[in-house]
């Protein structure tokens, strides 16, 4: 399974990290890493990004009551976590945040190439400007386009 690690997350200015932990709604099998207040990285923190995964055992340690109250009440301990966003999770991204569904192609030479478009009136109307040279990864083109509208930089 692909999935971006904690270093790439932490890599990301504060305002893109801000952007991905805001949208994340943690369900059962999420991968993420702990986030600790004593080892500073740019934005967030973190205690060696070791790899987690979302359950009941794992998120009862941290917090009292049962996994669906913890879920429910997540956003009042986001700053503990760094999601760990398959590319399953991208996309949903991608879709969320632009209103749009994702295609895309591959061309030798330039790589994946993303569309964005919704259906106005029965057609497709392609929002933005097609996305290429995004090398030949679909994983790394979704994480490329994902940090590009955290940003607010996608046209």
């Amino acid at each position: 399974m692909n999935y971006i690690s904690a270093t790439q997350f932490l890599r990301q200015s504060k305002q893109v990290q801000d952007v991905f932990i805001k949208w994340w709604e943690p369900q059962y099998g999420d991968l993420f890493s702990w986030i600790k207040p004593s080892v500073a990285i740019e934005g967030y923190m973190q205690n060696g990004c070791s790899l987690q995964i979302l359950d009941a055992d794992n998120i009862s340690s941290l917090h009292s009551g049962n996994f669906e109250e913890t879920c429910s009440n997540y956003n009042s301990c986001k700053d503990y976590y760094i999601p760990l966003l398959t590319e399953t999770q991208l996309r949903e991204f991608i879709e969320y945040k632009t209103e749009c569904k994702v295609e895309f192609d591959c061309c030798e030479g330039r790589g994946y190439t993303l569309y964005l478009y919704s259906f106005k009136q029965g057609k497709r109307e392609y929002k933005y400007s097609p996305i290429s040279n995004l090398g030949f990864s679909l994983f790394e083109a979704y994480f490329q386009v994902a940090c590009q509208i955290a940003e607010g930089n996608l046209k």
